[in-house]
């Protein structure tokens, strides 16, 4: 079985489940520091993930999804470096395809 690729985070925010008891993450940001995670302290609402260099956010069912979002390809598109933003889009030499 092959395990997805997951951003690494650290969670900035726990509060416990009324439902449970036990704690629940409420949000989060990737350790490389390009990435917030965020819910509404409410049970069942989705994950907003927003990249924090351009303000884009996407909606996720669940951490572990969005998390997989961020590693494995939907966060290379955003991360465009300026020279690549005056042209329109990435070129060879961009960091961000690296």
């Amino acid at each position: 079985m092959t395990r997805r690729q997951l951003t690494p985070i650290n969670i900035t925010a726990r509060h416990r489940s009324t439902r449970t008891g036990k704690p629940e993450i409420w949000a989060a940001r990737s350790r490389d520091g390009r990435w917030t995670y965020d819910r509404e302290e409410t049970t069942g609402t989705p994950w907003i993930v927003q990249h924090r260099e351009t303000g884009e956010e996407r909606w996720f069912g669940t951490l572990g999804a969005a998390r997989a979002a961020t590693a494995n390809g939907w966060g290379h598109n955003l991360a465009i470096c300026p020279d690549c933003q005056t042209r329109g889009g990435h070129n060879d030499k961009c960091p961000a395809l690296t």
